[in-house]
């Protein structure tokens, strides 16, 4: 049976963890936070937690789950392996992974990897075995046998597999998936901004648009910073995208002008429910 470790066992990775154990795969696990490689353990996610270094010697297929920095390194120290391995990693930025990615053997086959799939919760205490069940996974680079070893090997997270460019990739998300985020984020600072002298208690009552809305905001600060850094160029081009959206609104609320607002509702609903239920 071929040997997987999956390195990282926060949210995601213990969920890839639990998905590949709950299907008979002999998950090794490498964390180095203690409270989260003991959860694994516990759940059964993983046989059991090795150093980094021993995960590449007994491993066939590496799945790297961490943030974009400590993949980066980990991508640097692959370079001096001598053994075949098939790696693949679930960063939401493929762009630099993919750089990083070029200089190493050619025995050490790396496919970008990215679950569209998540939580705001983070740790391994906010695992979900079922969490990639007909979901997005995209698939970037890599030759057709390293996908199709990630793909066999995945099988059991029941996703959809995609295939993508880099530059398609790091696009879509920033649409998709970072721009949402810097929007909950900036609607909570904003909202913060305008009632913090008279509603101090403003968050208790709000209701579920508000809340439906900002729950990312609540994910993993320092993780979400490294995302937007690694993407800086299509992230500032949604963003202004955006500012030149809410700027037109505005001007439109200025001049009472009805027909327009309700144009610019009526669009933005049409879209999402031509797409979406």
């Amino acid at each position: 049976m071929t040997q997987v470790a999956v390195v990282g066992l926060g949210a995601i990775g213990a969920s890839i963890a639990g998905a590949l154990s709950a299907a008979g795969q002999v998950v090794l696990g490498v964390e180095p936070d203690e409270e989260n490689a003991q959860i694994n353990l516990q759940a059964g996610y993983v046989a059991r937690v090795v150093t980094f270094e021993t995960a590449i010697e007994l491993a066939d297929v590496l799945i790297l789950s961490g943030p974009i920095s400590v993949i980066l390194a980990q991508l640097t120290q692959l370079k001096q392996v001598q053994k075949p391995l098939v790696v693949v990693d679930t960063a939401s930025v493929k762009g630099v992974i993919l750089a990083q990615s070029a200089q190493l053997p050619a025995h050490v086959q790396f496919v970008g990897g990215h679950p569209m799939a998540g939580t705001h919760a983070s740790g391994a205490g906010a695992a979900d075995r079922e969490l990639f069940v007909d979901r997005s996974f995209f698939l970037v680079g890599g030759s057709a046998f390293a996908q199709r070893q990630i793909q066999l090997v995945l099988a059991p997270l029941q996703a959809h597999f995609q295939m993508l460019t880099a530059p398609e990739h790091d696009r879509l998300v920033a649409g998709i998936s970072h721009l949402p985020h810097v929007v909950a984020s900036t609607l909570v600072n904003s909202v913060a901004a305008g009632l913090q002298d008279g509603q101090p208690e403003w968050l208790e009552l709000a209701a579920g648009g508000f809340l439906d809305t900002t729950r990312i905001a609540a994910a993993d600060p320092v993780l979400w910073q490294e995302i937007l850094l690694a993407n800086v160029v299509e992230n500032r081009a949604f963003i202004q995208a955006m500012q030149t959206q809410l700027a037109a609104l505005d001007a439109d609320l200025a001049q009472e002008n009805t027909a327009e607002v309700l144009a610019i509702l009526t669009q933005a609903q049409q879209i999402r429910k031509a797409k979406m239920p």
